[in-house]
């Protein structure tokens, strides 16, 4: 826990630098949840048990794999509310995401 303390910190840390060089705009409380629930709070508490199981390289590894398809899925599909790619060679598509793994 100590380190989603320091990282949890530090993030705070810069966003009021920035908030101070932007001259303290309005402030939008409902733009914490995304952040704090569903992504940074879960993923800070599992990064030390996650690399003391399978290691820094293998973690880093399946993070990368997994931004890659998440990328690739809402750019090729047209997730979360993005329209889908119109591709001129599919099969290049295919391989690319094929020869990263």
């Amino acid at each position: 826990m100590f380190f989603q303390w320091v990282f949890c910190s530090a993030v705070w840390c810069v966003g009021l630098v920035v908030n101070v060089i932007q001259g303290f705009p309005k402030f939008y409380a409902i733009s914490m949840i995304g952040g704090a629930q569903c992504y940074l709070c879960p993923g800070n508490a599992v990064v030390v048990p996650i690399l003391k199981t399978i290691g820094l390289g293998m973690g880093m590894l399946f993070w990368a794999s997994t931004n890659l398809l998440m990328g690739w899925f809402s750019g090729r599909f047209g997730w979360f509310g993005m329209r889908p790619d119109k591709l001129t060679r599919p099969a290049l598509d295919y391989a690319g995401v094929a020869l990263s793994f």
